[in-house]
């Protein structure tokens, strides 16, 4: 069966700065406001890697309520679920019944979980290109330097983001890209729920 490492998934979820003639001060603004006024999310996503792996999932965000919001990304042709608990985000090898927790503020998709996102405070910009149908927005954690280069694509006309790209810090490329987007639809809580098959092993034992 086909796999997927747990460092190609960290890189997932994280060239001159070029900026076109119809980018304003505005646009910043307007895609901040976008991504705090997206309660909810769903896409199908295809990721690349410029090394040839490619995988394919179904991605959920929901971002209502206080505090962090919740994440999952659900590969249909490996066996990884992605899927956030608190402050973390947890790989969880199907195949293996391995489970792995990583920091959210260690990855580049963490940004979008957060309950207010600050694109001048939160992270550095590095650079915005903006052609006549997309705008790209390359940004850096403002903290720290492990996270890379994370460069976000929105259509302009409407404003949707259609993926992104990481560059972690080796210099390794991935591209992400989305379709059959919906926002701000209903999303069952349930969709977020992960029960670790090994716990209820060790429980099954005790009892």
């Amino acid at each position: 069966m086909k796999k997927i490492s747990l460092f190609f998934v960290i890189v997932l979820l994280c060239s001159a700065p070029v900026v076109a003639a119809t980018f304003t001060s505005d646009t910043l603004d307007d895609i901040e406001k976008y991504l705090n006024e997206l309660n909810t999310f769903q896409a199908n996503l295809t990721q690349r890697t410029q090394s040839g792996e490619q995988a394919m999932g179904e991605l959920y965000i929901d971002r209502r309520g206080e505090g962090t919001g919740k994440l999952k990304l659900d590969y249909t042709d490996v066996p990884i679920l992605l899927v956030t608990k608190g402050e973390s985000l947890i790989y969880f090898d199907k195949e293996l019944e391995q489970t792995s927790y990583i920091d959210l503020e260690d990855i580049p998709a963490g940004l979008l979980v957060q309950p207010d996102i600050d694109l001048q405070e939160d992270v550095v910009l590095r650079g915005i290109q903006v052609t006549s149908d997309f705008i790209d927005l390359k940004l850096t954690d403002s903290n720290d330097s492990e996270f890379g280069e994370l460069t976000l694509r929105f259509t302009q006309n409407p404003l949707k983001l259609v993926g992104w790209q990481v560059v972690d810090v080796q210099g390794v490329t991935t591209d992400v890209m989305l379709s059959n987007i919906l926002e701000n639809q209903e999303i069952a809580q349930n969709t977020f729920e992960f029960y670790d098959p090994k716990f209820f092993q060790f429980r099954n034992r005790e009892n």
